[in-house]
């Protein structure tokens, strides 16, 4: 049975219908730059676009389109595989069936969803690949590579390469203006293809680059991206700000029962957030610096996970080896040259604390800074990433949370459906799960001493943490849902 895949990010629009598929998406054009010009103009969309490889299929449907000026564009099959018709729908209510290279002019400026079907009856193979495609009032393609029109940065209002204060001014001076709406604009501080705007310009800077948020409309609105990208930089082709934030994500702490038991810290290695994705990733290494005097040798551990978006569909080759004193190595990569997109937990780290157990120290401050990282795309070139480092400082000393945590015990553990929690006759507020991400994943009020029992059985298999509320503390145990 055929599927659809509906792909869209800031540049284009993607549908494709028919039986699975792996992808490849290929964007960075760093290297393309200083490739000469007339060799640019013959693979201008090829990089810019995305390539769909079909698994037990024998077409492959995918173009790129050439400006040639006057609203004018030359358009190139690049479909693979063995088809013998090709049908072409430019987004105006216009088709073609010319095979190879055909050329297509437009009446106006805007913004046109093109798309190619190659087929053949004999093999039953159909594909369709659809590119969203902008034309500028001066009648020139706009291609997502920033070379033959400038792409807008959002926030760098007066397009001087840099989002600062003086970003403020343009907008109040054109407040109210309208103009063209950017196709799938974004907040990202990433080259946006965008038509250009009728009218005045400031210090040679389009209007399209005032509204920032790319709503088609100047306004007050435009304010909260400079202040989201303030300081970002860019070269006018790519962006030179901080890049794909790794982070670190503190797990809550859980107190062993006994003060003889090893007190495990562990944290997240967080990879992007909502606002910050990363694209077109491979894989990435880097350097985990944390305080040797606070953990046991050798008792690190690290486990990458399956679900993230670079183990996801993968099997991923992974590293990870503390023969450092105070730095882990580590390294996660995609073994089938796919690319991974999006934010997630890649890993969790757990750190055995020496000499600090309950009773002996009231404030220990555990620090963790990810540095030294290279990331590359499925083309071998660089991506921008920001290590971005975090603290979490715990008391170990408080009587009440060991007494609270020894009389509270869940089971069973791992348990399948219902667990039971003995509150030991502490009384609980409320209980909240979490998952191995980090995630709440259930709330539930308790009100009440004694005994409760919590449904599970619609959390999927892993490890949680359950964070019990009570009068005086939050206790804190892990179980293992299967």
């Amino acid at each position: 049975m055929g599927y659809c895949i509906f792909y869209k990010d800031y540049l284009s629009t993607y549908l494709c219908c028919q039986k699975p598929k792996t992808t490849k998406y290929n964007n960075r054009m760093v290297e393309f730059l200083r490739i000469p010009i007339y060799i640019k103009a013959l693979i201008t969309i090829f990089f810019m676009g995305i390539s769909i490889t079909v698994q037990s299929q024998s077409c492959d449907a995918e173009f790129f389109g050439i400006n040639q000026g006057n609203y004018t564009v030359q358009f190139q099959n690049i479909s693979s595989g063995a088809y013998a018709a090709v049908s072409w729908d430019f987004g105006d209510g216009t088709n073609s069936s010319v095979l190879n290279t055909t050329t297509h002019t437009y009446t106006s400026a805007g913004t046109y969803q093109v798309c190619i079907t190659t087929s053949d009856i004999s093999t039953n193979c159909q594909s369709i690949i659809c590119h969203d495609l902008t034309i500028d009032a001066a009648g020139d393609y706009l291609d997502s590579t920033c070379y033959y029109t400038n792409c807008v940065f959002p926030g760098d209002v007066n397009y001087d390469n840099v989002v600062n204060v003086f970003d403020v001014l343009p907008i109040a001076l054109y407040n109210n203006s309208v103009g063209t709406t950017r196709p799938n604009a974004s907040n990202n501080f990433v080259g946006q293809a965008s038509a250009n705007w009728q009218g005045n310009a400031l210090n040679n800077a389009n209007l399209k680059h005032i509204d920032a948020d790319g709503n088609g409309t100047i306004d007050l609105a435009d304010l909260v991206v400079v202040q989201q990208n303030f300081t970002f930089e860019h070269d006018g082709i790519e962006q030179k700000a901080e890049g794909t934030p790794l982070w670190i994500q503190f797990d809550p702490v859980v107190y062993p029962s006994n003060p003889n038991d090893p007190f495990i810290v562990s944290a997240g290695i967080m990879l992007g957030t909502s606002n910050t994705p990363v694209n077109d990733l491979l894989g990435l290494a880097f350097l985990l610096d944390y305080d040797s005097s606070l953990v046991v040798p050798g008792s690190v551990n690290i486990v990458y996970h399956n679900v993230s978006i670079i183990g996801q569909n993968n099997s991923a080759a992974t590293l990870a080896i503390d023969n450092n004193v105070g730095t882990v190595a580590m390294a996660n990569a995609r073994t089938n040259q796919t690319f991974a997109t999006g934010f997630s937990r890649l890993a969790t780290i757990d750190f055995t604390i020496t000499d600090i157990v309950i009773g002996r120290q009231s404030q220990v401050k555990f620090n963790l800074e990810p540095h030294t990282i290279q990331a590359i795309d499925t083309l071998g070139y660089p991506i921008s990433m920001e290590g971005l480092s975090n603290s979490m400082t715990f008391s170990t000393t408080s009587t009440a949370s060991v007494m609270s945590y020894r009389n509270i015990n869940i089971y069973p553990n791992p348990v399948d459906e219902v667990m039971t929690i003995d509150l030991g006759g502490v009384y609980a507020d409320y209980l909240e799960i979490y998952d191995n991400l980090g995630n709440t994943v259930k709330q539930q009020s308790v009100n009440q001493r004694g005994t409760v029992q919590i449904p599970v059985e619609t959390l999927p298999t892993g490890f949680y943490i359950i964070k019990i509320q009570t009068e005086e503390n939050a206790a804190i145990k892990r179980i293992f849902i299967r």
